[in-house]
């Protein structure tokens, strides 16, 4: 019986992770627009709305998924560590793809535009009373100038890597209740 309930849970566990990872390339592939519309943003403010709708289609999709995992794949309910790790997986595998994405942007594409496009936001004189407001001084700006100018892509890329793994685990936990309610609706 031991034998059997250990069989069952690894292969509940590797039919997650591989659904898991076919919706974690759409889910890459999704960020990547997302992230394309968030730079050209920086230029017309429509691209930027192109890319909150993106961000926030990328949480419908998954919502969606999951319940479909549910009721399409398991055809039983899930329990809420199932519910949580089907998009946590998900996303993780899609910011994976993401990560290697941004990677390829930044060293070859980007030659500093993103950078530059915050140094302006940060060294415009229309900010200086916002940064006041907070308590930064010129002497501050200078100082956040000058380490951003020094960020290599690697680290803008880890930065985003530990950034969605944070964010993730707080999405597949909205995404686990709303999976565990949906047969109550």
């Amino acid at each position: 019986m031991l034998v059997n309930s250990e069989n069952t849970f690894f292969s509940k566990y590797k039919q997650l992770k591989a659904y898991a990872r076919i919706e974690g390339i759409i889910v890459g592939v999704l960020m990547s627009i997302c992230f394309m519309f968030f730079i050209g943003g920086f230029r017309n403010i429509l691209l930027s709305s192109i890319s909150l709708l993106f961000l926030f289609s990328i949480f419908l999709y998954i919502t969606i998924r999951t319940i479909r995992f549910q009721n399409k794949i398991v055809e039983e309910r899930l329990s809420f560590r199932r519910a949580f790790a089907f998009p946590f997986y998900s996303l993780l595998y899609g910011n994976i793809i993401f990560v290697v994405f941004l990677l390829v942007y930044f060293i070859w594409f980007d030659n500093g535009y993103f950078i530059d496009q915050y140094l302006i936001m940060i060294n415009d004189t229309r900010n200086s009373t916002i940064f006041q407001d907070y308590g930064i001084t010129n002497n501050d700006i200078k100082q956040i100038s000058t380490q951003l100018s020094e960020v290599s892509p690697i680290d803008i890329s880890f930065q985003f890597f530990i950034t969605n793994v944070i964010i993730s685990a707080f999405v597949s936990v909205i995404v686990a209740i709303i999976t565990r309610l949906y047969n109550r609706i």
